[in-house]
């Protein structure tokens, strides 16, 4: 039997954004899930197993094939099907947001050749199974962590079983939806091998791909290789708008920090990756484990720039883990606050004392003069019961707390979580939430809130975005020009027209006394000074005609 796991390309209503592509701005990492799907089914079911990562395939193809349409890219991915042949393939759907493109890609499957058994699994099918099932392209789903389930689904389809001994899948039987939940996890992940990265363009991700780790990849940096690796699964904690829980079941457990410390040895011997990204949903929980991981990483003389894909838990931060993770290379503190609100807090079942986000930021900011330290912080808006003096109350948070960045989103319904089924009960979900899984974005918020209106929640978060992220830039403002300048740079690799991001450019490359530069910008402000890129200015008092107009040349 052969198996074939594909992460599937990531495209939109609006389709595939072929100029964000080209600049590098198309997210893409490797997708060590299916890394491990592979391991695990190559040691224990003994088939022959190929991961095929559509979304990097199409990256390359954009970025240096010159291929500008969709069409072109799919053909090519039947193409590498085909040329495999396999029995069985599994789609890898993380997110609602990738759901349109996961079931374009099992239609695509089923086109080629109608008996190939097609799996999906991830969050998405985990969370929304009978949706997922109503797909006639779809045979089976996974339903939370995959390797066993899997592993079952191939022994039965090898005549090795039966699917009333397998848990966490979804399947059709005469027509019928059978959905049976998940019962059992890997206690214990050591036993887990390595995961596979032999299909995969390692370089490729850090050459054509958009990553956070390259915010702070500058110019000087000279070579570089980012990838991933997973040092724990799942996060106790209750949040009442996280899937992490539906799908890991609240189950964490940590791998041993000796065999995460010898897999990043092998990364930096076979790959020459400098940078990492640990993508567990709550690395630092544990802190007696932490401290051992990151020791390690300092006594084996392990010399990476590091980042936690996840958002640290806050509670956990004090002085001596602090000092570690500088030294054993992270780079990155990002911090899950969420919101400024104690009422949220306690209603969301964040654990999170409110009065301790300034203390911590503080510990983290006297190891400036010794390590360079960026902090973000994460927010959500639009809560279900949010008033608006919750509102507001966040809106103030974030603007006074000591940050390089704040990423600021809405809140996203996603089905099974508390927060969805609360929003449901109270007729808080639009009718057409399911279509709109695909267009998902943390930009715009999709669910309704009995206090507050969409307008107002989505206008007050972008100028909170313009003004301290942009106009009150913490790294703009205490002269760290080298950062500022990459902080705007990175967004407008993915919004070039962004007119206050080049205003912004253009005043950090003339205090870095880079007039050449500081020029350029000036162009591309009266290139991209729209009526609404205009009204952002005039919100903020800065009469962006008149300074263009009287500006002395440089």
């Amino acid at each position: 039997m052969k198996l074939l796991l594909i992460n599937p390309f990531l495209i939109n209503s609006q389709g595939f954004n072929l100029e964000v592509t080209k600049r590098g701005g198309q997210y893409a990492e490797p997708p060590i899930g299916l890394g491990y799907l592979s391991s695990y089914c190559k040691h224990y079911n003994n088939i022959d197993v190929k991961i095929l990562d559509a979304n990097i395939y199409a990256i390359e193809k954009i970025t240096i094939g010159n291929v500008t349409d969709i069409d072109s890219i799919e053909n090519g991915i039947v193409d590498e099907i085909k040329k495999y042949g396999p029995d069985v393939v599994g789609i890898s759907c993380l997110f609602h947001s990738t759901s349109r493109s996961a079931h374009r890609m099992a239609l695509l499957v089923k086109d080629l050749d109608k008996d190939i058994t097609v799996i999906m699994g991830g969050s998405y099918p985990t969370a929304s199974s009978e949706l997922v099932l109503k797909d006639p392209n779809v045979d089976f789903i996974v339903k939370g962590e995959g390797e066993k389930t899997l592993s079952d689904i191939i022994n039965y389809l090898n005549k090795n079983g039966s699917l009333d001994n397998i848990s966490g899948i979804g399947y059709k039987d005469n027509n019928k939806i059978i959905i049976k939940e998940s019962d059992r996890y890997i206690n214990d992940i050591e036993q887990l091998m390595m995961p596979d990265r032999e299909d995969l363009p390692i370089e490729s991700y850090s050459k054509y791909a958009r990553h956070a780790l390259k915010k702070f990849i500058y110019s000087d940096t000279g070579s570089y290789l980012i990838t991933s690796i997973t040092a724990s699964r799942g996060c106790p904690h209750q949040c009442d708008f996280c899937i992490s829980k539906i799908f890991w079941n609240r189950q964490y457990r940590h791998r041993s920090a000796d065999s995460i410390l010898d897999e990043i040895e092998y990364l930096v011997k076979r790959y020459n990756v400098t940078h990492l990204a640990f993508n567990d949903d709550n690395l630092t929980i544990n802190l007696r484990f932490t401290k051992e991981l990151f020791s390690g990483m300092i006594k084996r003389g392990i010399k990476v720039k590091w980042m936690s894909a996840g958002g640290l838990q806050l509670n956990t931060i004090d002085t001596d883990l602090t000092e570690i993770m500088l030294e054993s290379g992270c780079t990155l503190f990002n911090l899950a606050i969420e919101s400024g609100s104690k009422k949220t807090l306690k209603k969301i079942r964040k654990p999170l004392q409110l009065d301790s986000v300034e203390e911590k930021i503080d510990i983290i900011r006297r190891f400036e003069n010794c390590y360079p330290v960026y902090i973000e912080g994460y927010f959500l808006f639009g809560f279900p019961d949010e008033t608006e003096e919750d509102f507001r109350e966040t809106i103030s948070f974030a603007r006074r707390l000591d940050l390089d960045w704040r990423m600021l989103s809405c809140v996203q319904p996603f089905p099974g979580t508390e927060l969805y089924n609360d929003a449901l009960e109270k007729g808080l979900i639009p009718a057409d939430l399911e279509e709109n899984f695909g267009n998902f974005s943390y930009q715009k918020l999709y669910l309704k809130t009995n206090y507050l209106n969409e307008e107002l929640i989505e206008k007050e978060v972008y100028l909170l975005n313009i003004e301290s992220n942009f106009l009150n830039n913490r790294n703009l403002q205490m002269g760290n020009y080298k950062q500022a300048i990459r902080d705007f740079e990175w967004v407008l690799e993915l919004v070039p027209d962004h007119a206050i991001a080049r205003y912004c450019l253009y005043v950090a490359h003339k205090k870095n006394r880079d007039l050449e530069k500081a020029n350029t910008e000036l162009i591309n402000i009266e290139k991209y000074l729209t009526p609404v890129n205009k009204s952002y200015f005039d919100h903020f008092n800065i009469d962006i005609e008149s300074f263009l107009l009287n500006l002395p040349s440089l």
